[in-house]
């Protein structure tokens, strides 16, 4: 937005993350006994409700096909994100194995996007020491591991299968405000990690005057909102903007990088904005990669682009959520 305001012509994107657990001082190395900050508590003003904040937008259904349920409208607000997947899973009337399915497939296009050699030229390698853990799992501080080299994400698991993933339990502390089975798992959504990210941007007359070869260009970006019980569903707002802003129908975007923080979110967002999946997340996505959240968008960008060039089609799009129910789309197209 600031190339595009002629803030300036040139600059790096980056985003850092680390979504490990907390440690207090003296706690022990599980992330057990975290004091509480003013970033894991909000100002209590924030957790107060109005009845224009209760009920649904007026255009509500010039987005989404159904209703939010009344259950979940009166329900509270500044919940986790855990908890408002599992409330689109009741929005929707989505099953456990399907979102287990689709998590499954994220695995395993991850595994041969990464044996095919795409993610070759994206993920830095690293040399770094191989942590010890004991017998129960807990990381051994002052034990001395072997050198590797860190060249592939670390929450990819090859080996899943329905059968595996249908023995997680639900994520513990998520309720259902309608009375329904829990169905958000470890497995069905993205895995906490962390992570690092840069993209380069510049305007077009930069790239000709140094004599480089864009992979994509920004041609729109969207922003939209929801109800933040339902936060995972921001991109469906924002990708229709961005869609109807510029002209294109959804059937016209050939590739689509959605930040999978729950497979729900996914499922349920493409059947609102009619992208079928086989476009979507063709390389594996966060269910495999992981999403450390600050990290994720600048390697959605990034990932998009290099697809485009990989695949020869023209139009791609990035999305994002965002916590308290923003959405985020960014359309592409590949330069030539």
């Amino acid at each position: 937005m600031g190339i595009m305001l002629d803030e300036y012509d040139i600059g790096i994107a980056f985003g850092v993350e680390r979504m490990g657990p907390i440690l207090p001082e003296g706690g022990d190395r599980r992330g057990g006994g975290a004091k509480p900050t003013r970033i894991q508590g909000p100002h209590p003003k924030g957790r107060e409700q109005t009845k224009e904040q209760r009920d649904m937008a007026p255009d509500h259904f010039d987005y989404f096909s159904v209703p939010i349920p009344d259950y979940l409208l009166d329900s509270p607000v500044g919940q986790s994100m855990t908890q408002t997947g599992q409330n689109v899973v009741e929005m929707y009337n989505l099953s456990r194995e399907e979102m287990d399915a689709f998590a499954l497939r994220s695995h395993q296009k991850l595994a041969a996007a990464y044996d095919a050699g795409f993610y070759k030229d994206e993920v830095v390698p690293l040399e770094v020491e191989k942590p010890v853990f004991d017998e129960n799992g807990v990381w051994v501080e002052e034990e001395k591991g072997p050198m590797i080299l860190f060249d592939e994400d670390e929450c990819l698991r090859r080996d899943t299968s329905m059968e595996k993933l249908a023995k997680l339990k639900p994520v513990a502390g998520i309720v259902s405000y309608g009375g329904h089975s829990l169905e958000i798992t470890a497995g069905n959504s993205c895995l906490r990690n962390a992570g690092v990210s840069a993209t380069l941007l510049m305007s077009e007359e930069m790239a000709i005057k140094l004599r480089l070869e864009p992979m994509a260009r920004i041609i729109g970006i969207g922003n939209g909102g929801v109800k933040q019980q339902i936060m995972g569903m921001g991109p469906v707002v924002s990708t229709k903007k961005a869609l109807k802003r510029y002209g294109l129908e959804p059937d016209q975007i050939d590739r689509v990088e959605f930040n999978e923080a729950f497979a729900c979110q996914v499922i349920a967002s493409l059947r609102e904005i009619g992208i079928p999946e086989e476009r979507v997340n063709v390389n594996g996505g966060s269910c495999g990669i992981g999403h450390p959240i600050g990290a994720t968008g600048s390697r959605l960008v990034m990932t998009v682009c290099r697809e485009l060039r990989r695949s020869g089609k023209r139009y791609g799009i990035c999305t994002q959520c965002c916590g308290h129910g923003e959405g985020a789309t960014t359309l592409f197209e590949r330069m030539d």
